[in-house]
């Protein structure tokens, strides 16, 4: 029975000693772990230079899009036809547009990301809208928005 009892007593000294071990901290490991997630993102830059946001630096373009208008919950951001960049007896062109859910007493707003792009029947949506999101983010860099790792 003593011999229980001692090896009792050494575990539970060993139990509430202190790690001695070479290896870094937890607060340590901590701190390396934030410093290289902070490396991996990169900061979306507004044309006045004011950060927006702080992204991964593989962004998709929606990601870049939503960050850069600042989209909030009621917002929609998604491709329209606009009937007013239809040539006369030409087919619709089609354009990536943010519709705002809350503009005060007036209701929701429309706005154009992308320019028109005028395609053929056949072409799926995902496509579609792939291409005009890569449009919109071409016009955000054309205006001096950038991405700065």
């Amino acid at each position: 029975m003593h011999g229980l009892a001692r090896f009792d007593a050494l575990l539970a000294r060993h139990h509430h000693e202190a790690p001695r071990t070479t290896t870094p901290s937890r607060l340590h490991r901590a701190s390396l772990a934030a410093r290289v997630v902070a490396r991996q993102r990169s900061l979306l830059i507004d044309p006045w230079g004011d950060v927006v946001a702080t992204l991964p630096p593989d962004a998709r373009p929606a990601l870049v899009l939503a960050a850069a208008w600042r989209l909030q919950r009621g917002d929609w951001m998604g491709v329209l036809a606009d009937d007013g960049a239809v040539p006369r007896g030409g087919r619709a062109g089609w354009r990536l547009a943010l519709l705002r859910g809350r503009v005060g007493a007036g209701g929701s707003s429309l706005q154009w990301l992308s320019p028109a792009q005028r395609e053929l029947a056949g072409v799926r949506s995902g496509e579609l809208l792939q291409r005009l999101q890569e449009a919109a983010l071409a016009e955000l860099w054309r205006q001096g928005w950038r991405l700065q790792a």
